[in-house]
């Protein structure tokens, strides 16, 4: 099931339970996990994108490994709010998820503004990594984590 607003999903969670955050990105998805109090979070790893048919069973045994309750994937929007050919990739990959998951799991989208570059920034300041796909996974599991903690900063308000 997919929500518009944190105020309508707030209503139909659990107290406690993990979230997933996912950074869809064309090569790879970055994902971050966090604590059942929802307060802190990590970035666990990235899936290598092969399409929606080997991609989704992945995803779900993030799911069902971690007892997810509710999957934040980050939509990229433009600064004067304006959507994308990614943005509108991301909105059919949900899509396609939820129907995946026979529309059991609960999803919102959220807002990724700045958190590949948030990410390139952190990776620059604080680790070396020189091999392209390993920055590149890096750097989608950390916008990752950034999604997620920036959610949960609008979540726990």
């Amino acid at each position: 099931m997919i929500y518009n607003n944190i105020a309508n999903l707030k209503q139909d969670l659990q107290v406690e339970s993990r979230f997933l955050a996912l950074d869809v990105g064309k090569k790879f998805i970055g994902l971050a996990i966090s604590d059942p109090s929802r307060t802190i979070c990590n970035p666990v790893g990235t899936i290598k994108r092969f399409g929606n048919k080997k991609d989704f069973p992945k995803i779900e045994q993030y799911i069902i490994n971690h007892q997810i309750e509710l999957l934040v994937i980050g939509l990229p929007i433009h600064l004067d709010d304006s959507e994308s050919e990614i943005s509108q990739f991301v909105r059919r990959f949900v899509d396609n998820l939820d129907l995946f998951l026979s529309k059991k799991m609960k999803i919102i989208l959220y807002d990724e503004r700045y958190s590949s570059s948030s990410a390139r920034i952190f990776i620059d300041d604080h680790l070396e990594l020189k091999r392209k796909v390993s920055r590149k996974k890096t750097i989608d599991k950390i916008a990752a984590n950034i999604i997620l903690e920036t959610f949960l900063l609008d979540f726990n308000k």
